[in-house]
């Protein structure tokens, strides 16, 4: 007997009806699927777009609709590794708990407990490539992004999943599923079916396709027009590469599904949205490293990954509440005694963002343009013309952060020739098209405009200041800061 996958049907604001399975049904309804409820897909984006109040929770359910309809594609594509419905069922419920490890406040939670840590950890040399030790450079220091550490939260993930006293585990366990094989499908760690992350991590992968179309839709922006169904009707298979594909005639909404993308990050990192979470940034590590600060109803605030790990194995109940609502609860409570810190709680409590001083902007082949993007992005506060800046403008360091972001078009690294240095797990993550029965990249199309655009590193630098809209400060901070950095040629 086969496995109904309309169990029960969940309307949805983007797909319509999803159909889910009975073991599905279970996963949702446990509280530690719940709480993603209460995390927002697009962090603190919605104190800019008031719509964008969607959730890691409906996502979820999304990714799994849209991975489904990629098997059933496959399926009758005759691709041999998803013919069995318990295959289908095991990527279903990957797509479903691929975000189950999210921290509140979702990516920039995620960041807070990497630098925490990195600064318990890791011993802290300062050189070009490092960020000033945590207690110089207030806002410097919560502008630096840690790519990787046992904090990650496809780490919590797998430990969520693979914790025998976790609920989710063990309806996954009484399923005869293995929550270590979801956990590393999830994780692109599974090496033995690399399609499998083709479907969960690639650059036209379910994840993206629904945060695509969601974020749009929520942030009421119209990048996200994508035509989806068009692009998943013509995913195809090669049986002598094992890759998923896509036929030809596809190309141009593929393309259109990328640039998308890329129009996307105008709201991910709007100049105000990224200024709040700088806020919120700073003021979730300092809480978690004040000692004296033990006050809640949720118990004293975890300080480490370590903290949340030995709360999950003792109180599984502390999950159900480690979300949003957990860092604006003690945000409320804490009273902290450095004046930078009181000003940035009460300007984030109060919706007053940082002050965007100067942003430059390039679009480049070259990973160092000489530009004031470039000036700006690499170590522009420790010059000796922005300290005298600083003097003359009576604004303290620890006011000012650089705040970086850059986007690609296709997994292949900027500036390099697609056929040239390309590691084998970025090579498979790029799109495939299905050529005279063979599986070619789209990168490698001449009359393909993702050709081109995948050389491009579009980057965006921008210098925030806690200061004051409109006062003397911010005045003589943006003149002098505008002498200095225009000489370097235009900012866009």
């Amino acid at each position: 007997m086969g496995i109904n996958f309309h169990y029960k049907v969940i309307c949805d604001n983007v797909h319509g009806s999803i159909g889910i399975s009975a073991l599905e049904q279970n996963i949702i309804n446990t509280r530690t699927f719940q709480r993603l409820k209460k995390i927002k897909q697009l962090g603190l984006a919605s104190l800019v777009f008031p719509g964008a109040e969607h959730s890691r929770f409906a996502h979820s359910i999304g990714v799994m609709h849209l991975m489904s309809k990629m098997v059933d594609r496959l399926r009758e594509e005759g691709c041999e590794y998803v013919k069995v419905e318990r295959v289908k069922q095991k990527l279903r419920l990957a797509a479903l708990l691929h975000d189950i490890g999210h921290y509140p406040l979702a990516h920039l939670g995620e960041q807070v407990f990497l630098w925490v840590d990195q600064v318990d950890k890791v011993p802290q040399v300062v050189t070009q490539d490092k960020p000033s030790p945590p207690d110089q450079h207030l806002l410097l220091s919560a502008a630096y992004e840690y790519k990787s550490g046992p904090a990650k939260h496809e780490s919590l993930g797998k430990l969520i999943l693979c914790s025998d006293e976790s609920e989710i585990h063990l309806l996954v366990k009484k399923a005869e599923f293995d929550p270590a094989e979801i956990a590393r499908i999830f994780n692109s760690e599974d090496k033995e079916n690399p399609f499998y992350i083709q479907l969960m991590s690639s650059t036209l992968d379910c994840d993206r396709m629904d945060f695509l179309l969601r974020d749009s839709l929520a942030s009421g922006t119209n990048f996200g027009h994508v035509d989806v169904n068009y692009i998943l009707r013509n995913l195809t298979w090669d049986p002598e590469s094992k890759f998923i594909c896509f036929q030809p005639k596809a190309i141009n909404a593929i393309e259109h599904f990328i640039t998308g993308r890329y129009f996307s990050y105008n709201v991910t990192y709007h100049k105000t949205v990224m200024g709040f979470e700088l806020m919120a940034k700073v003021l979730f590590f300092a809480m978690m490293r004040d000692k004296e600060f033990k006050e809640g109803d949720y118990g004293e605030i975890v300080r480490s990954f370590d903290d949340v790990e030995d709360k999950i194995k003792t109180d599984w109940t502390f999950l159900a509440n480690f979300n949003d609502e957990y860092f604006w609860y003690y945000l409320d409570r804490w009273r902290p005694s450095d004046p930078i810190e009181q000003e940035l709680r009460h300007n984030l409590l109060s919706r007053v963002p940082l002050r965007v001083i100067y942003e430059a902007k390039v679009l480049h082949t070259d990973p160092e343009p000489k530009s004031p993007y470039y000036y700006l992005a690499s170590g522009f506060i420790d010059s000796v013309e922005c300290q005298n800046c600083l003097r003359a403008a009576g604004v303290d360091v620890n006011r000012l952060a650089v705040k970086k972001e850059q986007v690609t078009f296709e997994k292949v690294p900027y500036s390099v020739r697609y056929d040239q240095d390309v590691t084998e797990e970025n090579r498979l993550k790029l799109v495939k098209v299905v050529d005279g029965g063979q599986a070619k990249d789209l990168v490698s199309y001449q009359s393909s405009i993702v050709q081109p655009l995948s050389r491009y590193q579009p980057s965006v630098a921008r210098l925030y200041a806690l200061v004051e809209k409109g006062s003397d400060e911010e005045t003589r901070l943006k003149e002098g800061v505008n002498n200095i950095l225009d000489k370097h040629g235009p900012r866009i």
